[in-house]
């Protein structure tokens, strides 16, 4: 998920006269939130709904045991949660600050894998 925003100048002098409007930006760029998708799904996982309310969702469909971290950018862990077999379980947000969070998952299988997301909206 992402947006990109344009930004255009349009110049008017001490006398009034105003500079024709331009059709192209003066500058681009993307902000991108939500999951890293792609990475997810090559261990098996899934969050839904991204961004979460009240409560956040985690499927694996892998086979391989590992541990998936959820953390602040700052480093703060949230939940840890292990998983050996296919399963969905269900995160409540309550209490859980707003924002950007990081997952990071660590089996013998795959190794280390991990995105973002945003966890509570």
């Amino acid at each position: 998920m992402g947006n990109t925003y344009r930004f255009y100048s349009l110049a008017t002098d001490h006398v009034g006269n105003v500079e024709a409007v331009p059709t192209v930006p003066d500058a681009v760029t993307t902000i991108t939130v939500g999951t890293d998708e792609a990475a997810a799904a090559a261990v098996g996982i899934r969050f839904y709904p991204n961004p979460a309310r009240e409560y956040l969702y985690v499927r694996y469909t892998g086979t391989d045991a590992g541990c998936l971290t959820l953390s602040s950018p700052d480093g703060r862990v949230f939940r840890q949660l292990y998983f050996d077999n296919p399963q969905t379980l269900e995160i409540p947000t309550a209490g859980l600050p707003k924002g950007l969070y990081l997952w990071a998952w660590v089996s013998e299988r795959v190794g280390k894998a991990g995105g973002r997301l945003v966890l509570v909206e």
